[in-house]
């Protein structure tokens, strides 16, 4: 190699390590659980967060994720592959843990469970003064009986959060007749047409230990979309089938509402075929779960759609 050429590529490397080194460092998140008093006595929360520490005078949005009936935050975080997006846009996302595994979400049936709408406010606060959250950039999303508990938190809290989002979730007959937030509310929704434990035209939940049910009854999503279409002022709707892009038997309609007040979106994925899963999630489902849970969708993936959701309001 002649010196000409050694230059040339001396240069090159030393170019090429400067560009590495201006890139910004993209570091594994950090996972852990916490423990909080109560007034029930301590509680938990799993946490995902960036592994750099908050800079002086910034601080990290909350989105708050929680779990369905006889699940856990751990659980939650594996399922909606929720790392990559901490680790991409810097917030920190927060499962917290339901006391004997179930969620006093708004129904009768559920109502002998501690103030969980409390719980989950002290879970943000708690997080913002040790963690560098910033409450005043929080976000809540929930599946299932945490879905439900993300509608109670709409209807009871809907200032506490900027944007909401649930999955397998329509709004209890209990709470829907109690609902009335002081402001409107965007939020996106995600629901099966073949739910049999979260039926989509509204009625009985099934009462089941194994997938949590505690029975109650919840209107349908339509009617649970049509709540929050009319809470923020929207004039009408409109209906788009997406790409039906994979074989796995269901297919997508996006239902959004139009002309609402101060730009608010409420938005509803209708999954035909879809049954109680959350779409996109991580890992195929066997042929046991699929027969007791129906069918996911992979047309979609509802993570990136519910953090672009947030996004939107200023996650």
């Amino acid at each position: 190699m002649n010196l000409t050429n050694f230059l040339c590529v001396l240069l090159l490397v030393v170019v090429g390590g400067m560009i590495a080194l201006a890139q910004p460092s993209r570091a594994a998140p950090v996972s852990q659980s916490e423990t909080i008093r109560t007034p029930d006595g301590r509680r938990t929360y799993y946490m995902v967060r960036p592994a750099r520490t908050v800079p002086n005078g910034t601080t990290y949005p909350i989105v708050v994720m929680l779990h369905g009936g006889y699940g856990n935050g751990k659980n939650m975080a594996n399922a909606t592959g929720i790392e990559s997006y901490v680790a991409e846009s810097g917030f920190i996302a927060v499962f917290p843990n339901a006391s004997r595994n179930h969620w006093n979400d708004g129904r009768s049936t559920t109502a002998d469970g501690p103030d969980d709408v409390a719980f989950i406010s002290r879970v943000v606060a708690d997080v913002a003064e040790r963690f560098g959250g910033d409450p005043a950039r929080a976000f809540v999303a929930g599946m299932s009986n945490g879905g439900m508990l993300t509608h109670r938190l709409a209807c009871e809290a809907p200032n506490a959060f900027r944007a909401f989002a649930t999955v397998t979730a329509n709004i209890p007959e209990d709470l829907y007749s109690a609902c009335t937030p002081t402001v409107p509310v965007p939020i996106v929704m995600f629901a099966g047409t073949d739910d049999e434990l979260m039926p989509y035209n509204g009625g009985a939940i099934p009462r089941s230990r194994l997938f949590g049910g505690k029975g109650g009854n919840v209107i349908s999503a339509a009617a649970t979309f049509e709540v929050y279409r009319t809470l923020d002022g929207c004039s009408g709707q409109t209906s788009s089938a997406l790409p039906d892009t994979e074989n796995d038997g269901t297919t997508v309609t996006r239902i959004t509402g139009t002309g609402c007040s101060d730009e608010l979106a409420v938005e509803l994925y209708r999954i035909d075929g879809g049954g109680h899963t959350w779409p996109g999630s991580e890992g195929r489902r066997g042929p046991l779960a699929r027969r007791m849970l129906g069918q996911t969708s992979y047309d979609i993936e509802a993570t990136d759609i519910i953090v672009d959701f947030f996004r939107n309001y200023g996650l």
